[in-house]
């Protein structure tokens, strides 16, 4: 073999590396702009999270019209139970500060055109004496209700919530 051989056995091989890279490449950049950008979801759960306590609003954009809930108590019910909750509560006790919630361990991933969504909900209720902390998983299906042209509008349409047992839930919290 002349070195002229090897030089084009060498340069074919260039060549054809250089291609994957540029298939890679652009095939990879093909689906991260396909792929939906999580912040929309993150924004979604914290506006949520911010008003879940006492604000029916927050519930009204957060739920999409055909939800299935899955309470941590075992009931299942859609956003008309969600919504009416807030009419019969007159009997809420005014002196007592609402819990503030928050959400640990975030995980968005999405399929075709929706976002499926698990985190940790640490619901913490302000005492006189101290704080009372409770966990719990929830898992969520969530839709982009966003007429075409509009910023995406996410809404959970699928709901799963789950108390974590009081010796679990302190165990998690001391590995963070």
């Amino acid at each position: 073999m002349t070195i002229s051989g090897m030089t084009t056995g060498f340069a074919n091989q260039i060549i054809k590396l250089t291609l994957c890279l540029m298939l890679c490449v652009s095939t990879s950049t093909l689906s991260a702009e396909n792929e939906p950008c999580t912040c929309g979801v993150e924004a979604a759960l914290t506006e949520f999270l911010n008003g879940a306590a006492n604000n029916p609003t927050a519930h009204d954009r957060f739920w999409a019209e055909p939800l299935i809930y899955t309470s941590s108590r075992g009931e299942r019910f859609g956003k008309a139970e969600i919504m009416a909750g807030f009419e019969q509560d007159d009997t809420a006790d005014e002196d007592q500060s609402p819990p503030v919630y928050s959400a640990e361990d975030v995980t968005i991933r999405f399929e075709n055109e929706l976002a499926l969504l698990t985190f940790t909900l640490v619901a913490e209720t302000p005492t006189e004496a101290e704080a009372s902390i409770q966990r719990y998983y929830n898992s969520g299906v969530l839709k982009n209700s966003a007429v075409e042209g509009e910023s995406p509008h996410w809404q959970a349409v699928l709901w799963q919530a789950t108390r974590i047992p009081e010796p679990v839930a302190a165990t998690l919290h001391e590995q963070q």
